[in-house]
């Protein structure tokens, strides 16, 4: 028989928990101990703390050859503890394991995989010696005495704190749970409003108004692209089967909006409809869902239904309840014909209107004022 995987030798020994509600830092014991090894591994100049270039070779071991982008070490040093020259302290890197096991923590087992720790918290190179089974104590070795003491927190007894120092403590907590959703949803406007708070409560102004920032405008992207999804799916509602190619949605959008899709939303036109609707690749085309089209024709079979039900229901109430019907006659409107003593009628004998008689000589007797023939 072949022997057995790595792989599956791993499945078969049990994991370890690695957050404890108890714990310093809310972390266990053992992954504590896996951090603190991982840090002092990484901290080559024995200083207690990770600089920029140290932290860089730790990001490529954790993170399969991927450097940390600049604006993520900008983040790892406003967000987690560092000493004077802005490097992440022990502490720091605790706080910075927290938050991302909090948040994912599959990426936490990735990374102590990668840096080659068990599903038990064991070196996968062999056990730990005896002595190195419980996280390490305050003592350091004599390399690094003139070190920071962060390094020694780990294990040392929690000093008592000002009021002041537990309302920054709490303000510190929401960051990083706030810092964790943002993680976890990084295009929701209100986990970037969570972050821009907890900033402007520690006193972080310009860190605080970029977070607001970028909060109103993923706010407006998410209000373009649900006004962008609604006019989408009236258009390829109307189309019905036969769908639209992807230009025509393009240029409605573009006459409705005045832009480029991207622009306003922030995401691709092609990416956009192929997560709401169905899209062909091939034809270019896009059709809505066969299940939206569904509950559209149930909907309109719902309505004519209900029209039908109520106009039988008018009929026969009209039916039972059938009055007289009063049959009055039309009123009668007012004569248009206003008289007009300049149009009277021209007379039989004379033809000519009665003031032209008059200017002749001749009067109202009856003889009439013409000479005759004879």
């Amino acid at each position: 028989m072949g022997k057995k995987s790595g792989r599956a030798k791993d499945n078969q020994i049990k994991k370890e928990h690695l957050l404890d509600p108890n714990g310093q830092y809310g972390l266990s014991d053992k992954f504590r101990l896996c951090l603190s090894e991982v840090f002092e591994r990484f901290d080559e100049g024995k200083d207690g703390a990770l600089s920029r270039d140290e932290l860089q070779n730790f990001a490529v071991a954790a993170n399969a050859g991927n450097n940390l982008q600049d604006d993520e070490v900008t983040q790892l040093q406003q967000f987690f503890e560092t000493n004077s020259k802005g490097e992440l302290t022990l502490k720091g890197f605790m706080q910075m394991y927290h938050m991302q096991t909090t948040a994912r923590s599959s990426d936490t087992w990735k990374d102590l995989q990668r840096l080659g720790y068990l599903p038990n918290l064991e070196p996968a190179s062999g056990p730990r010696p005896p002595q190195a089974s419980t996280p390490p104590a305050a003592e350091k070795p004599a390399a690094a005495a003139e070190a920071p003491a962060a390094a020694a927190e780990v294990e040392a007894p929690p000093k008592p704190e000002s009021k002041a120092d537990n309302q920054k403590a709490l303000i510190m907590d929401e960051l990083r749970a706030a810092l964790a959703a943002m993680k976890g949803q990084p295009e929701s406007a209100d986990a970037h409003r969570r972050v821009g708070a907890a900033l402007k409560a520690l006193g972080r102004d310009e860190a605080a108004a970029r977070s607001m920032q970028q909060a109103d405008t993923l706010e407006g992207k998410e209000a373009a692209a649900a006004n962008s999804a609604e006019l989408f799916e009236t258009e390829l509602i109307n189309s019905s089967t036969s769908g639209l190619a992807l230009e025509r949605l393009s240029s409605t959008h573009a006459h409705y909006f005045g832009s480029g899709f991207e622009r306003v939303v922030g995401k691709k036109l092609r990416a956009f409809v192929a997560e709401k609707f169905e899209y062909d690749d091939k034809t270019g085309r896009v059709k809505a869902s066969a299940k939206m089209l569904n509950v559209l024709r149930k909907q309109e079979a719902r309505g004519l239904i209900q029209e039908t039900m109520e106009f039988h229901a008018d009929a026969k109430r009209r039916m039972l309840t059938k009055e007289k019907e009063i049959v009055k006659p039309p009123p009668m409107l007012p004569s248009q014909t206003v008289f007009d003593p300049d149009q009277r009628p021209r007379y039989a004998s004379t033809k000519m209107q009665p003031d032209e008689l008059e200017e002749r000589g001749g009067g109202f007797d009856g003889k009439g004022g013409g000479k005759g023939l004879f």
